[in-house]
């Protein structure tokens, strides 16, 4: 009883970590290429849809991948969006900025695949806003944001794809 469980037990092991049957080594080469794919794709357990000022995500290895695609009206520039990435987290948001006052709204999110992931909505007087975070490593993402001003308008914008 205990080598059957052993021997199903050691097939999970092998199938949740892709490794061949048992008794074969794998590769050097498909090891190597595992522990470099590991170290440029990490996962972010249970980040998904999480605000990214309340975890080290936002401080850690963060680059912005698009930078201060517009967000106008006509001519007047109401603010702007950035795609934003942790290489520590793998997780992407998207940041927004107005340079409106008054009454308005924000919006902010991330979209792959033409699928709209992680929203955030502001209103009141802030300028800066930014979406909860999604898992995006070595995924096409981009940044949306829209700006409402409640007597008047919404203007939207996205970054192009990283």
């Amino acid at each position: 009883m205990t080598r059957q469980l052993l021997a199903v037990l050691g097939f999970i092991v092998c199938t949740t970590l892709a490794c061949g049957p048992v008794g074969e080594e794998a590769p050097q080469e498909t090891a190597a290429l595992e522990e470099q794919e590991a170290g440029l794709c990490p996962t972010c357990y249970n980040c998904n849809n999480q605000d990214p000022s309340f975890n080290s995500c936002s401080t850690s290895n963060v680059s912005t991948v698009f930078q201060a695609t517009p967000i106008k009206h006509g001519v007047e520039l109401w603010g702007y969006v950035e795609l934003r990435y942790s290489a520590t987290c793998g997780m992407n948001w998207a940041r927004v900025h107005s340079y409106i006052s008054g009454q308005y709204s924000m919006k902010a999110w991330v979209e792959q695949g033409g699928t709209k992931r992680a929203e955030s909505t502001y209103t009141g007087s802030t300028l800066d806003g930014w979406s909860k975070m999604y898992f995006g490593c070595d995924i096409n993402t981009k940044a949306c944001a829209c700006i409402t001003r409640t007597d008047w308008a919404t203007e939207c914008s996205c970054t192009p794809e990283g």
